[in-house]
């Protein structure tokens, strides 16, 4: 009885201290609200900290709905597979087969990019299409503007982080199933998961708790930040790539599907297949190689998996730790909401440290960096022209054909307390599993496998791509 006391109190410090460190964090890099859970041996932990709004205050929580950006190409690639396992898509076979309309910069490249090369980033396509929004916002329309699209490298060849890739890969699954892309992945992963709070549509997040970007205006200040997401309400286009809104709870509990055996809807060798190299990344700070949409990533020993993602204003990460059993999510709600050695702080910082307990801190230089969209714009061209002068004249030390790195950011000086740091942050656990989906209910017991001891940790990462 005695013993059960000390333990639950033991329990009860840690998340304590797990609070404090979020609000720690989130106050010395101005986020006006944040949101970090972790999956450890089946118990789940969250820490949520300060206000969805500073305009429209309420306290966020576990259930606050935050743009996910880029981590939506997860649930894109495990859409897709789960058309492959029913025998509709290969993923060797030529886009072209499923996408005949398909027009690219490079003809020829076109007729040989498969749907392999868009999940692992090696279609040789550039990041995405800049300012190519029109009055039809659809992914037929996105898809008809590729020929705008510059190609930087031979479809295979090396890895190059594409939006427009993931967004093609979502005119796949239309042409194949009939359906929209958003009604597709809802009844292939959304509605069997029970992932109730994870939506495309504004309209279904505003009748949500949800966050509210903020970006910083020419003042200095910070400032609700519009469109909500990075593109405008009612494009649909960049939905595959970076489309979806959810929450720490939601993320977690897709966390524990790929941390199980598939829960019936994919089979376990594919699911696990999907964290398995498929092309290495050279001279990165998002990884050491891609997955099937995974960022592949050693931490102190560990092998990780993960994905991030930068909206407007907001902020997401998602890592895996799948010899651990073990996930971390957070979401925040500002432009300082990550905090990664080599890449301008924007999320709190959640890495794995299973063999020791308590947070690292690390040092970062702070510089201040010109903000806006137009900003970001700039910084996205600077980018694409980056990879074409890399990828004609290697640095020393490159390997030929080696992908270029990543932008290295820096971080911003740190701001003054802001005023809603006052606001307490709070911790909360439970080591109840979530309900069993329809599909496992009838294939599976539902119960997430056993984890390897470890202690909880909280750290600052972000293997997110450039902002979507």
């Amino acid at each position: 009885m005695q013993q059960n006391q000390q333990d639950c109190q033991h329990q009860q410090d840690r998340e304590n201290d797990f609070a404090a460190i979020v609000a720690a964090l989130a106050e010395e890099h101005g986020v006006p609200g944040a949101s970090v859970g972790i999956l450890s041996g089946g118990r789940t932990t969250f820490a949520n900290h300060g206000v969805t709004s500073l305009a429209h205050p309420r306290p966020v929580d576990e259930h606050t709905v935050f743009h996910l950006a880029s981590i939506s190409k997860t649930f894109t690639a495990t859409a897709l597979l789960r058309l492959v396992e029913q025998g509709k898509v290969e993923l060797d076979a030529p886009v072209r087969r499923y996408v005949p309309e398909l027009v690219l910069a490079d003809a020829e490249a076109a007729e040989r990019i498969t749907v392999l090369n868009l999940l692992n980033h090696t279609a040789g396509l550039d990041w995405n299409l800049i300012d190519a929004e029109g009055e039809d916002g659809s992914l037929a329309a996105f898809v008809a503007k590729l020929d705008r699209l510059p190609l930087i490298a031979e479809p295979g060849a090396r890895a190059s982080y594409s939006q427009a890739g993931y967004n093609l890969a979502g005119r796949i699954v239309e042409h194949v199933t009939g359906s929209t892309f958003e009604q597709t992945v809802a009844a292939l992963v959304l509605e069997p998961l029970g992932l109730t709070d994870t939506v495309f549509d504004v309209d279904d997040v505003m009748v949500r708790p949800f966050a509210t970007g903020h970006v910083h205006g020419e003042d200095g200040e910070l400032k609700a930040a519009r469109p909500w997401k990075a593109f405008r309400a009612g494009t649909r286009g960049d939905n595959p790539g970076g489309g979806l809104a959810s929450t720490t709870a939601d993320l977690l509990a897709w966390a524990r599907f790929h941390l199980g055996d598939g829960d019936g809807l994919l089979r376990t060798d594919t699911l696990h297949g999907m964290r398995e190299e498929t092309v290495p990344l050279r001279g990165s700070t998002m990884g050491d190689g891609f997955g099937i949409c995974w960022f592949r990533r050693p931490v102190d020993g560990v092998r990780t998996i993960g994905h991030g993602g930068s909206g407007n204003g907001q902020y997401a990460e998602l890592h895996l730790a799948p010899e651990h059993d073990f996930a971390v999510v957070t979401l925040a709600n500002s432009e300082e909401g990550s905090l990664q050695p080599g890449r301008r702080p924007r999320r709190l910082r959640a890495l794995p440290r299973p063999d020791r307990e308590g947070p690292r801190a690390r040092a970062v230089r702070r510089h201040p960096r010109p903000r806006g969209r137009r900003a970001l714009r700039d910084r996205r061209h600077e980018s694409r022209h980056r990879h074409r002068r890399r990828a004609a004249h290697p640095r020393r030390g490159d390997q030929a054909g080696a992908p270029p790195g990543p932008r290295t950011r820096t971080c911003r000086r740190t701001s003054p307390p802001p005023p809603w740091a006052s606001c307490p942050a709070t911790a909360t656990s439970t080591s109840s599993p979530r309900a069993p989906s329809r599909a496992s209910a009838a294939s599976s017991p539902g119960t997430p496998p056993a984890a390897s001891p470890g202690s909880t940790w909280v750290a600052a990462s972000s293997t997110g791509p450039p902002p979507d």
